[in-house]
């Protein structure tokens, strides 16, 4: 689906919208590059990309040379900004574009990129690479890979999930770099800086100044697993701790570190069992909580609706339901909460599959290990 009506005077300039909606896989890649304006890209709950664009420049003609040019496929979404150039550079007039992208949660972000403007991205879990020549890059809610840089700019990234294989890299050149990282992060971490200062909030991350100019950084954090390298040349570089993702108990179920609630005779209480809802109820839930305006709402009562789904055996709509959970936290609490289900009701092999989708490293790891007993 596209609108792209024509150019018009608006505020001292001309503009032009460009609107573009397009299906993606819930894994599916986008890739965008840009020369001048900001880019914001953030995730929705359906599987699918939109491309939200406003086209300004100074002159009409300017607004129209400029092109907005799309490659897609269900499983790759490719977006080029073709900018008229002269033989010395950019022309002085050229026209500017600023995009708003919204993408499946777990999408993967390859090559986001500027010349001048601006990056933020948010609430997107998958793989994220994206820089700036002049511009800041911010990146928020992460749970993936992450590769950014800028020049004249500053970094500023925030993870929920590191650990595993996990590889993060933050550069920048004229700078700050700043990185929030789990409390119980597992990773090994590396930063330098030749004209800045060093400073961390974990205790474990090590500050040494290195002869004549530049101060170096390690430590490692939890058993070490993933891989963080934080650089600047004229900047300085920050860590910061951020919440603890914690997994809880999965479902409830007895093992030997949780053992089940006793009685005064010192024997197994078994919790009362409710008889799993109807494919009526869940069937009205489902349409009921979809369309909840408020995210939060929505979410709270998607991961209701899920472990429900689990408990009553219908696979089907429980995988939907998950996929449209948009929150981080939301998402990893309902799948988490639906694999103890399905493992309680003999469905092992099931919960094993669902508790593989589970975005943060250590929740992940903590319910295969239960799954496993």
């Amino acid at each position: 689906m596209q609108n792209e009506p024509s150019a018009h005077w608006a505020k001292d300039e001309f503009q032009q919208d460009f609107n573009q909606t397009l299906p993606l896989t819930a894994h599916g890649r986008l890739s965008l590059d840009n020369v001048n304006g900001k880019i914001e890209i953030s995730s929705w709950d359906q599987d699918g990309v939109t491309i939200q664009a406003v086209k300004r420049g100074k002159s009409k003609d300017s607004v129209e040379e400029l092109e907005i040019q799309v490659e897609a496929a269900s499983d790759q979404v490719t977006i080029h900004t073709k900018q008229t150039a002269s033989w010395f550079g950019w022309k002085k007039d050229s026209a500017k574009v600023d995009y708003v992208i919204r993408v499946p949660p777990y999408a993967q972000l390859a090559n986001i990129s500027s010349v001048n403007g601006p990056i933020n991205i948010h609430n997107v879990s998958g793989n994220i690479e994206a820089s700036t020549v002049n511009g800041q890059v911010q990146v928020q809610d992460a749970a993936g890979d992450l590769k950014l840089a800028t020049v004249n700019g500053q970094i500023e990234a925030e993870l929920v999930a590191l650990g595993g294989g996990q590889t993060v890299a933050l550069s920048a050149v004229n700078g700050q770099v700043e990185a929030t990282l789990p409390a119980d992060a597992d990773a090994t971490v590396t930063a330098n800086t030749v004209n800045g200062s060093l400073s961390s909030e974990f205790s474990a991350l090590v500050v040494k100044k290195v002869f004549p100019v530049s101060s170096n950084l390690k430590g490692t954090l939890g058993n070490g697993s993933a891989h963080v390298k934080a650089t600047t040349v004229n900047g300085s570089v920050h860590f910061r701790k951020g919440r603890e993702v914690s997994a809880g108990d999965l479902g409830r179920r007895p093992t030997r570190r949780n053992p089940p609630p006793q009685n005064a005779a010192g024997q197994a209480e078994s919790a009362p069992n409710a008889p799993p809802a109807s494919p009526q109820e869940l069937a009205a839930r489902a349409d009921a909580a979809r369309a909840i305006t408020a995210t939060d709402k929505r979410d709270a009562a998607l991961v209701a609706l899920a472990k429900d789904a689990a408990t009553a055996g219908d696979f089907a709509l429980l995988k939907k339901t998950l996929s449209q959970i948009t929150m981080y936290d939301a998402h990893d609490t309902a799948t988490y909460e639906a694999a103890g289900a399905l493992a309680r009701a003999g469905r092992r092999a099931d919960a094993i599959d669902i508790a593989k989708t589970i975005i943060s490293l250590t929740k992940r790891d903590t319910a295969l290990r239960e799954l496993a007993e």
